[in-house]
């Protein structure tokens, strides 16, 4: 579809979802931003415990951008992700935000399982390749 033709076709579905529920529909769809908004920051969560646990693992040299109090920051904050789906389990107006959560996982995976192949299944080497920056005295320049 042309640029303005995506905006269009998302516009014509709220304007259905207004008509058809629309006492409802802006619950649902902020449900279902929250949903992915949780989803975003758990994956962000897990992919910082795995590069500290690599760290570790490696004995590479600490991060220049220490968490602080990690790792109960990540551990509260993965529990928090937690309640908060939780939550949108407990109503029953919100809880179409894991049926629609949900289907979008289900189907993240079949399509990881159907077209990831050869060197995407692979772990990513990440070097690091960023040198230390220049410490200029006042006054001295290069």
């Amino acid at each position: 579809m042309a640029d303005g033709a995506d905006d269009g076709v998302i516009l014509l579905i709220g304007v259905a979802q207004n008509a058809v529920i629309p006492e409802n529909v802006f619950l649902i769809i902020a449900s279902i931003a929250t949903f992915a908004t949780v989803w975003v920051w758990v994956m962000i969560l897990a992919s910082h415990v795995a590069m500290k646990r690599e760290i570790a693992r490696k004995s590479l040299p600490p991060s220049a951008f220490p968490v602080p109090l990690w790792p109960a920051a990540s551990v509260a904050t993965m529990a928090f992700m937690g309640v908060v789906i939780v939550i949108l389990g407990v109503f029953e107006d919100t809880r179409v935000a894991l049926y629609v959560g949900g289907a979008w996982l289900v189907l993240l995976a079949v399509a990881y399982k159907l077209w990831v192949r050869g060197p995407g299944l692979k772990r990513a080497e990440l070097v690091d390749e960023t040198a230390p920056l220049p410490v200029l005295r006042a006054g001295r320049r290069k």
